[in-house]
């Protein structure tokens, strides 16, 4: 028998709760009648020190650049419109690192602004990548207003910089280009 909790990250601070998926690991060890196979699935990863012992992780990998692609394509497919190339390089660039349903969910949201995707809608794609990293709470995003006008000195670091930030600006015309 299957029994999947979905999302239930809140619940894992609740000692009932944690008692309940105790005993039934410990059924699942000491009682050959007993066969319960328990799935947490959540983009966190709380796990109570209790249950440590008893939980195997596994971690879906995130789509790579060929799969964003094609599930920014079938997103447009199925809504009819169209995304501009030099567009469509940069949004998968911005898309990487996100889940298929967190890509879905910003493209989505993208869409239902103003019916189509394409480079005003830019930073929105960006903030809500961001919205995402930060309720992860595996990084965080500072935002600074300083620019490198700010910083005195330093002249050689700064030119080196700016050309890598000019690269990954245009990383996809970079690796055409070879």
């Amino acid at each position: 028998m299957f029994l999947v909790l979905k999302n239930i990250d809140d619940e894992l601070e609740n000692p009932k709760i944690i008692a309940m998926l105790d005993r039934i690991a410990s059924a699942n060890i000491y009682d050959d009648d007993y066969y319960i196979t328990v799935f947490l699935l959540s983009t966190k990863r709380t796990i109570p020190a209790k249950l440590e012992h008893h939980i195997t992780i596994f971690e879906t990998p995130v789509p790579k650049e060929k799969e964003i692609k094609a599930i920014i394509q079938k997103f447009a497919d199925d809504y009819g419109i169209t995304i501009k190339d030099e567009f469509f390089d940069k949004l998968t660039l911005n898309l990487k690192g996100l889940t298929k349903l967190e890509i879905d969910r910003i493209l989505t949201l993208a869409y239902q602004q103003n019916g189509e995707i394409n480079g005003d809608d830019n930073e929105f794609i960006i903030s809500q990548k961001s919205q995402f990293v930060k309720k992860s709470g595996m990084l965080e995003i500072i935002e600074v207003k300083e620019t490198m006008a700010n910083l005195g000195g330093l002249s050689v670091l700064k030119k080196w910089l700016k050309d890598k930030a000019h690269i990954i600006r245009n990383l996809d015309k970079a690796r055409k280009y070879g």
